[in-house]
């Protein structure tokens, strides 16, 4: 009798795995690896099998009924992760005991060194402090007087706004980290690469190196900026998502080329900041793949009333910076109107890669 064990690596890739159903539940034998930061196994029981109705896996939860079949799920654990995920954390010393160790590599030039990936670091955490200051700035200059409420001699600090931002994150980070104090999780700081399918060597950010052993290795290396091709980001008026959260001043024009999520938050806090904004997109709308169209029109209309303006159907064909301006060639991808646009800052946020450089992924065969 065997458990179907269905790991569902990421929205376009899934595969199907046998394991030996005994009394306890081992990890294969053989060097196994899964890029995901997200793995989620569902173990299948045959209805017929009541063992598995009393069972409580390693997630220590007892077996749930959906449509007749008896059902487990967990959360696998991560031995070399670039991007961390700290839900995991509170489940490796006690329930994945072939897990023993995490090496977590810094991202970039910048040695992060900080746990919680880049959701925690540089994404969403950062991204909506920002977003909710902004808005509470936004709304004392412009919405509070009409509600009876008179404030004189508003003005930004923008210093102390990135600060509280960056307050909100090492929190966050060092929460994190003491749960792996808690469930005694080995941290190591360094960058990670294969020396072989087995072997990992770590060249630990305080300086000097260590190899480590294991049997089992998920890579969760997490994504990276996308930049514009032959642009590389200079953080200064050439941004990414990354850089965009830590601007040292307000730029006058801000132009966002990629019209999804990621472009249209951040354009928001800086349009809220005072910063005159104008999105470039090659689609017909605005949101990104998969957005539902009335939800699209709808948030177009609202950042239309704050003050975005929307180059839709457009493409960028040049971005070149000269000294403290940037210029970006654009044309129409329906009529091919060409037309040059000058701007402080360029948010380039066209999507997102596999962050795997530096991990010498051939060494693993």
């Amino acid at each position: 009798m065997y458990l179907t064990v269905s790991k569902a690596l990421t929205s376009l890739f899934s595969f199907t795995v046998d394991w030996p159903l005994n009394e306890t539940l081992h990890p294969p034998s053989s060097p196994t690896f899964y890029l995901s930061t997200q793995w989620t196994s569902s173990i299948v029981f045959p209805k017929r099998d009541r063992r598995a109705a009393h069972w409580s896996l390693l997630a220590e939860k007892p077996c749930r009924k959906r449509n007749g079949t008896l059902y487990e799920a967990w959360r696998a654990m991560t031995l070399l992760s670039l991007e961390e995920d700290p839900e995991a954390t509170s489940l490796l010393s006690k329930r994945h005991s072939w897990v023993k160790r995490r090496v977590v590599p810094d991202l970039g030039e910048k040695k992060r060194g900080a746990l919680g990936g880049t959701c925690l670091n540089v994404g969403c955490i950062p991204s909506k402090a920002m977003l909710n200051n902004s808005h509470i700035y936004h709304q004392t200059l412009h919405d509070i007087k009409s509600r009876g409420i008179d404030v004189d001699g508003v003005s930004l600090n923008l210093p102390n706004m990135l600060k509280a931002k960056d307050t909100s994150v090492t929190g966050l980070t060092k929460g994190v980290e003491g749960l792996f104090k808690k469930y005694k999780v080995d941290y190591i700081k360094g960058t990670g690469s294969f020396v072989s399918a087995n072997k990992l060597k770590v060249d630990l950010l305080e300086g000097g190196e260590e190899q480590i052993e294991a049997k089992n290795v998920i890579i969760a290396t997490g994504s990276d900026a996308m930049a514009f091709p032959g642009v590389p980001f200079d953080e200064e008026r050439i941004v990414s998502s990354t850089g965009a959260l830590s601007l040292q001043e307000v730029p006058k024009k801000l132009t966002v080329i990629g019209g999804g999520v990621i472009g249209l938050e951040l354009g928001s806090v800086w349009s809220r900041l005072g910063a005159e904004v104008t999105v470039v997109e090659f689609m017909s709308g605005i949101g990104g793949v998969g957005i539902d169209e009335e939800i699209a029109k709808s948030f177009q209309k609202i950042l239309t009333k704050q003050g975005f303006k929307f180059k839709l159907n457009t493409k960028v064909t040049s971005l070149k910076r000269e000294g403290d301006v940037v210029t970006i060639e654009v044309e129409g991808a329906k009529d091919g109107k060409k037309e040059t646009l000058t701007s402080d800052v360029v948010l380039v946020a066209i999507g997102r890669r596999p962050y795997t450089d530096g991990l010498n992924l051939e060494a693993i065969g």
